[in-house]
């Protein structure tokens, strides 16, 4: 009698390739899942986290501001002031006043929501007299992308937004959406 050889025989490789033809079927629609349900996740969070930026930004600013200026179409330029003072004392004699007023102008520009800030600082002795020039600090930052419609309107002190954001804009197999308003009051003097 002859001895068999250590391979595998052409029905064991059959077998075995039916068994694994058979496991990627039963496993590839829960991959797909996970991958698609992945992607339409991201995409939700990526839309929410935009309409947040701007309830985030706006609100922080507003229950700072005294002066809160919209505009009558959408809204938008929301235009919002508030100045801020305190003493510091002297190292080594008198101290001074120091005075900072904040205008910040937020505006749409397409699809984004941009924040411009105008700081003026001057500080004043304690005779009330200013010591140097006023000094002027600007800047303009990115709050939120993908908006697709923004609001804003004032009615009895409140400072009411509304964000939609959409991502991805266009295209995409899994688009998502998602909108929020706030309600916010701004600091009374």
């Amino acid at each position: 009698m002859k001895r068999r050889s250590g391979g595998f025989t052409l029905l064991e490789l059959i077998v075995v390739t039916a068994v694994c033809a058979v496991l990627v079927a039963a496993a590839s629609p829960a991959v797909f899942t996970v991958l698609t349900g992945t992607e339409n996740n991201s995409n939700r969070v990526t839309a929410l986290t935009q309409v947040q930026n701007v309830g985030a930004q706006m609100s922080r600013d507003a229950m700072q501001a005294t002066a809160v200026d919209v505009s009558k179409d959408t809204g938008f330029p929301v235009t919002l002031s508030w100045g801020d003072m305190w003493y510091e004392e002297g190292k080594s004699g008198p101290g001074s006043w120091v005075s900072v007023d904040h205008y910040v102008t937020y505006a749409l520009v397409g699809n984004e929501l941009r924040r411009q800030e105008r700081m003026l600082t001057s500080v004043f002795s304690e005779t009330g007299e200013q010591q140097g020039p006023t000094i002027e600090i600007d800047s303009d930052s990115l709050v939120s992308q993908y908006l697709t419609a923004a609001t804003a309107s004032k009615n009895g002190g409140v400072l009411s937004v509304s964000a939609t954001a959409r991502f991805p804009l266009s295209g995409g197999r899994y688009v998502a959406e998602e909108t929020r308003n706030y309600e916010i009051t701004p600091r009374v003097e």
